[in-house]
This record gives C-alpha cells, structure tokens and sequence, in this order.
C-alpha cells in the first residue's frame, strides 16, 4: 500500500513517521500508525522541485482556478498562481482525510473529488461530499533529507504529481495544472509536464 511512499521515503533518505502532535484518523486512507496523517491545517499548498526535498525552498504557490478537460463550471483545478491569480480559497485544511479549501472566514468553500491517474486534481465549491483521499506526509530521520513542510499524498502516493500546462474553456490563457500520474491522454500538454512534490505550508 505504501509502496510509492516508501520509493520517495528513500529518494530523501528518510524514514517517516507520524509526529505525536497531529490527531491520528481511521476514517480515511491515512495510515493511524504509519507515516501520513489525515487532519491539519490551514495550509497553503506549493509545488516543490523532486530535488528540493528537505531544503526550505518557497516553491510555486497553488491555488484553486478554472476545471481542466470539462464543462462543469462548478468544478475546480489547482492551478500555480502564476499563471491564475485569482485567490478564491485562501487556505486549505485536511479532515479526515479530504483536502478542503477553505473561506477567508474559515468555514468549507470546496471538497476533494476522486481522482483517477493521468487527470487533473479536482474539487467542487461545496461544503459536502469530499473524497477523502489526501493524506500529509512528515519525515523524522536523524541523517537528514526530511521534507521541511509535509508533503501531500494523494491514494497513499506523494510520488506521482506533476504541473502540466492545460486549456480550460473558462480562462482564456494556459494554466499549469496539478496533475496526477500524468500521462499522454490529451487533456493537457503531455510534453510540458514535469514532476514535482506538493508541500502543505503553515499558514
């Protein structure tokens, strides 16, 4: 089951392990005893080079923009703020489990939907029906390379996000798009795709 964490666990020569302070969940994906937690927060969300791991670097901010490959204005992406501006859930927070954006005053604006490999990350602005399927991601290991900030983990897999710029028929410019397990299936510019690890920021 851990089986993608474990390959990022060693490409960071870290061992990990759920820190004391974080309640522990058994109603999501999130392993109780292992090293993911399902609650936490708020957060901001970056996008980090692979390489950047254990080094306290900004990377790209993401933030919930246009939907990516349908029609369904009430979905949304997340989207480098970068290339959308828009900030429309400041925040975010994992509960049991779900990856929720949150209002300026704090309450639920939008709930993780499923996601299959080879598509956009998905949310829809309501306060109801989330997924459950994040989890965050710590290292503890004595002989360093641990991430600074936890990592998201998404089906128990931290390993497999990618930016890949996308068209949304409701913005009129290229967004760069966090994809998962992105592959050639012409919902976004394959060739533009590049790997990154997601990391949860304080806020």
């Amino acid at each position: 089951m851990f089986a993608s964490l474990l390959t990022l666990a060693l490409a960071a020569s870290s061992v990990f392990a759920l820190p004391s302070a974080l309640p522990r969940q058994t109603t999501s994906l999130c392993d109780p005893d292992g090293p993911t937690f399902g609650n936490g927060g708020p957060y901001t969300i970056a996008a980090i080079n692979k390489t950047d791991i254990g080094s306290d670097v900004p990377g790209i901010r993401l933030v919930f923009g246009p939907p990516i490959a349908t029609d369904n204005k009430n979905r949304r992406s997340l989207s480098t703020i970068d290339t959308y501006s828009k900030v429309e859930f400041p925040t975010v927070k994992l509960e049991d489990g779900a990856l929720v954006g949150l209002n300026a005053d704090g309450t639920i604006g939008a709930v993780d939907l499923d996601v299959d490999a080879g598509n956009p990350t998905v949310w829809a602005p309501t306060n109801t029906g989330a997924a459950k399927v994040y989890c965050g991601l710590v290292g503890t290991s004595p002989h360093g390379g641990n991430p600074v900030h936890p990592l998201l983990a998404l089906h128990d897999d931290a390993d497999s996000f990618s930016l890949c710029t996308a068209s949304s028929e409701f913005f009129p410019e290229p967004l760069d798009v966090l994809v998962y397990k992105a592959e050639d299936n012409g919902l976004y510019d394959f060739a533009s795709c590049r790997e990154v690890a997601v990391q949860l920021v304080d806020a």
